[in-house]
């Protein structure tokens, strides 16, 4: 695990390329790690590398079938290439596997909004405000703008 915290520790220092050798040797050294797959995949995003990331996701994932991270990772990447249906797919297995994590359900709630479903990402919006009502201070100027009727921003 030695070259997955030092991947994480390039990944931090903004160091990608580094970060992805790391990980690399890590994958390696143990490919049955979904953490290293799925943290790879976060340094693949930031690069700007989406089919790679969600390449990585997927082996997180086929490795944990229960890792909401990855999930939730897979599902903003889905949404960055406007793949909104599978976003949402991957945002809801998220919650169902870990049902208080707020920024699923703010990741769901825009691509509802994308596709122009306002109820459902209302609804969702909701939901990420009331587990973390310290989100609505960064959520609720956004959310004004966009036009949505989000009863905790008022």
């Amino acid at each position: 695990m030695t070259f997955y915290h030092r991947g994480n520790a390039h990944a931090d220092l903004g160091e990608q390329d580094r970060a992805i050798k790391d990980f690399d040797e890590a994958a390696h050294l143990d490919p049955n790690s979904a953490v290293v797959f799925n943290s790879r995949g976060i340094v693949y995003v930031v690069k700007g590398d989406i089919d790679r990331a969600i390449a990585d996701y997927d082996r997180a994932i086929r490795l944990d079938p229960a890792h909401a991270e990855a999930f939730y990772n897979r599902g903003f990447a889905y949404g960055m290439k406007g793949e909104y249906e599978r976003a949402i797919a991957d945002f809801t297995e998220t919650i169902k596997l870990n049902a208080s994590l707020p920024a699923a359900f703010s990741g769901r709630a825009e691509a509802y909004a994308a596709k122009g479903d306002k109820e459902r990402a209302v609804a969702d919006l909701e939901q990420a405000i009331q587990l973390d009502p310290k989100r609505g201070a960064v959520m609720c100027p956004k959310i004004k703008a966009a036009g949505l009727p989000v009863q905790a921003c008022r």
